[in-house]
């Protein structure tokens, strides 16, 4: 890691193998999404006593849900007696029960019931419990970290909430409306890479530079330890763009205060990614309106997949060591890269 933190130093990028390699990605499922905060949903999902969701850390399942005392709890999704996952999908549950041999927790994580345990002469299932996770939230926003050491959420978010909030963007005005998923063939850092900048705006992006400047003069960036955003002004009138990175693979991209839309790039192999998109308006905006509007951003979204797949095409080549960053056009994009470095050591 040495070589490479010295390579970025010197105005590279990390190596190409890092984009296509399967030991790589294992590393990054162990170092990195193992111990990072992954968002799971939104807090109106998790309204009422025993509301729950699952959703990923990596690749280790984990369920979020409210509790009788109107608290919000994360578990490990496995059930310790064979492994099997205790929730799927999302809902409303009095209990969290294993489907495959009926195991059965509370909303405090404890087993409750083993089904023949009382045939057993001498076992002792008191101490078993669900292992929990972290959870914390920004603002409606609900994330989870299986590492029970971590620093906390607003010690990965530094001053992006404050930021946002100085912009007028308030998040609990919009619910939850549309939800999405794309699978992309790239590596999930290939997406990240691309999203610290928007020196790619211009060429891959045609219509949002017609409608917001684009240009490093008017392209606002802000940096902090663990997170980014980038801000726009519109060409003719209308709402600010502006865009929030939470490290790892979290996004979240809004019009002022009048919508946003969250990304979550899950890597789903070295070289496949699932972009998974939820999408936030206010009751002002009916359901067609949503639709429509989810369908323009996929046009704007696929012209970024089809940028990705061809980077990713690229660096699999083996012609390309390494590539070549142009200084403050991409510093956010060395950031990101240091930020894995870092994680990785």
């Amino acid at each position: 890691m040495d070589a490479v933190e010295a390579g970025l130093a010197a105005g590279y990028t990390i190596p190409a193998k890092a984009y296509t390699a399967d030991d790589v990605l294992a590393a990054e499922f162990e170092r990195i999404f193992a111990h990072s905060w992954q968002y799971v949903g939104h807090g109106a999902r998790l309204a009422e006593e025993g509301d729950y969701v699952t959703g990923l850390a990596g690749r280790i399942g984990v369920v979020v849900l409210r509790d009788g005392a109107g608290d919000l709890r994360g578990y490990v999704n496995v059930c310790p007696h064979r492994g099997h996952e205790v929730a799927e999908g999302c809902g409303r549950r009095k209990t969290l029960q294993c489907r495959y041999h009926g195991w059965t927790y509370g909303l405090d994580g404890r087993l409750r019931a083993a089904p023949r345990a009382d045939r057993v002469p001498g076992v002792d299932l008191s101490s078993v419990s669900l292992r929990p996770v972290q959870v914390d939230s920004w603002g409606p926003l609900v994330f989870v970290n299986v590492d029970l050491s971590a620093p906390p959420l607003a010690a990965v978010l530094g001053e992006l909430p404050t930021l946002a909030a100085s912009r007028g963007l308030r998040l609990e005005d919009h619910p939850p409306r549309a939800r999405r998923e794309w699978p992309i063939a790239a590596n999930w850092k290939v997406t990240l890479d691309n999203n610290t900048e928007c020196y790619h705006c211009a060429t891959i992006h045609p219509g949002f530079a017609a409608g917001y400047h684009v240009d490093a003069d008017n392209y606002e960036v802000t940096a902090f330890d663990r997170s980014f955003s980038h801000r726009s002004p519109p060409r003719r009138g209308g709402p600010d763009f502006h865009l929030y990175y939470v490290w790892p693979n979290f996004m979240l991209s809004a019009r002022g205060n009048d919508h946003y839309y969250t990304y979550v790039y899950r890597p789903a192999g070295a070289a496949q990614t699932l972009q998974v998109n939820e999408y936030f308006y206010g009751a002002a905006h009916s359901d067609d309106d949503v639709e429509r509007e989810v369908e323009s951003l996929r046009g704007l979204m696929a012209e970024d997949w089809a940028a990705f797949e061809s980077v990713q095409r690229g660096l699999a080549s083996g012609i390309l060591d390494r590539g070549r960053l142009l200084g403050d056009e991409e510093a956010l994009l060395r950031q990101f890269h240091l930020l894995w470095v870092e994680s990785l050591r």
